[in-house]
């Protein structure tokens, strides 16, 4: 049934005036189908080939059916990122370079640290830059509402989109430290992002990090069965160095349900495959 739901997808995306809109999908799909195929003469290239190009399809899928260009390839490079051990690295994290992959979405404001956030904000960077010292960061950045990375919205309890908060990531340890092994998958919810310039080994880097506040585990976890899991309702790790993380280390979001388990009201996961967007 996938490629059948794949379609759906790409049908749905078109627009109708609600007049036999059975018909008007099938011509478009059909048109579009015949226009991405035809032979463009060289004659006519300089003139009409921009407008054929905007008449394509633009596909969107997993992160397998994504590896047909260059672009395609970067984004996927990012993308794991989110697995895996932690590594330095002082150019895929950063945004330089790259910065068709992200848009900072507004409301977006100029905001200052507090000294024990900035302390938390300087151990992130020390798990994923070399070269990270005091005189590297500063208290000031621009505090963003949402990010749309790779076609794929991120967002946050100060965004409209407060579903797209919830994300997963191998990020977080169980006293609020970051987890460089990789090894525990766990829920998170964003509070805002961060995006400020630091300066690694002279030279100047463009970042976007998340606030996260880390759900606590439940002690019957597993008791619903995968691909649902039960965590804490309103209980969450301590603040420490994982408060923040980067936005390419974001595995993917989760649906959040509450439930009543053992006459306890609790948190239930159920993960969104991650996708890209060509």
């Amino acid at each position: 049934m996938f490629s059948f739901e794949r379609y759906n997808g790409l049908l749905g995306g078109y627009v109708t005036n609600q007049r036999s809109p059975e018909i008007q999908l099938m011509r478009k799909f059909v048109g579009d189908q015949f226009v991405k195929d035809l032979p463009l003469p060289k004659l006519f290239q300089v003139n009409f080939k921009p407008i054929l190009e905007k008449l394509m399809l633009k596909h969107s899928g997993t992160l397998l059916a994504s590896l047909q260009d260059c672009q395609s390839k970067t984004i996927i490079e990012i993308s794991l990122l989110g697995i895996g051990p932690v590594k330095k690295d002082n150019n895929r994290w950063k945004i330089l370079g790259n910065e068709s992959l992200y848009e900072c979405c507004c409301p977006r404001a100029m905001e200052c640290l507090e000294a024990d956030e900035l302390t938390l904000l300087k151990r992130t960077y020390a798990a994923i830059f070399n070269g990270v010292n005091e005189t590297s960061v500063t208290p000031h950045f621009e505090m963003v509402s949402s990010v749309r990375f790779a076609g794929e919205l991120y967002g946050s309890l100060n965004s409209r989109s407060e579903r797209s908060c919830f994300v997963m990531a191998r990020w977080c340890t169980l006293d609020g430290n970051i987890d460089t092994s990789g090894r525990d998958l766990r829920p998170g919810i964003i509070l805002y992002y961060v995006r400020q310039n630091i300066e690694i080994e002279g030279n100047r880097a463009t970042c976007i990090l998340a606030a996260v506040k880390w759900f606590s585990k439940h002690p019957q976890q597993e008791k619903l069965g995968a691909p649902a899991e039960v965590w804490c309702r309103n209980q969450f790790e301590p603040e420490g160095g994982a408060s923040f993380i980067p936005i390419q280390r974001i595995l993917s979001k989760f649906v959040p349900a509450y439930e009543v388990i053992d006459r306890e009201r609790v948190l239930v996961v159920c993960t969104i495959p991650q996708k890209v967007h060509c």
